[in-house]
């Protein structure tokens, strides 16, 4: 009688192979067959994983997103008018310093255009928390300014993101 050596294991979690462990080898494809029959149990994470989960910088950002003072993302995507592109920047970098100048909760604001297609823009702004965001709409400077930007944009995409990392990744 022939048992293979996966028969003589502990299979701890597992459902035994159907058929008696005797069962003649047929080659090499049953033998991987064998070897590669799915387990009806399923196992868990093992708890030290958890723990390195839970500590993780994903858990840290929901528990702060929980409490509401997570720091946000704004990414603003911008095509502008043909022609429009000079005149855009200029006014779009300089209300970009008036935000981090003026706006305490303003910790970003970053104007980035696509070397490809020069119409496309991108803004990348970060706040404090959802207040600062607020307060960034409300302010006088960005009232004035959206009518401004608003006849030299085509078309505008835009979305708040919650912060993964810290926000000092900067150099």
């Amino acid at each position: 009688m022939r048992v293979s050596w996966l028969a003589t294991r502990s299979a701890v979690g597992r459902v035994p192979a159907p058929g008696p462990a005797s069962r003649p080898s047929k080659g090499l494809r049953a033998r991987q067959a064998s070897r590669h029959r799915p387990s009806a149990t399923v196992i868990g994470t093992r708890p030290e994983r958890a723990d390195a989960q839970a500590g993780s910088c994903q858990a840290g950002k929901l528990n702060q997103q929980a409490q509401g003072n997570a720091m946000r993302a704004i990414v603003a995507y911008l095509t502008v008018k043909p022609g429009k592109e000079a005149e855009f920047c200029e006014k779009m970098t300089a209300q970009a310093k008036r935000c981090l100048a003026n706006e305490a909760g303003c910790l970003q604001f970053d104007v980035v255009q696509d070397p490809k297609t020069p119409t496309r823009f991108v803004m990348l702004e970060v706040y404090r928390d959802d207040d600062a965001i607020k307060a960034h709409q409300e302010s006088q400077h960005f009232k004035d300014f959206r009518p401004v930007v608003g006849e030299l944009v085509a078309e505008r995409k835009v979305e708040v993101l919650h912060m993964v990392s810290d926000g000092k990744s900067k150099r």
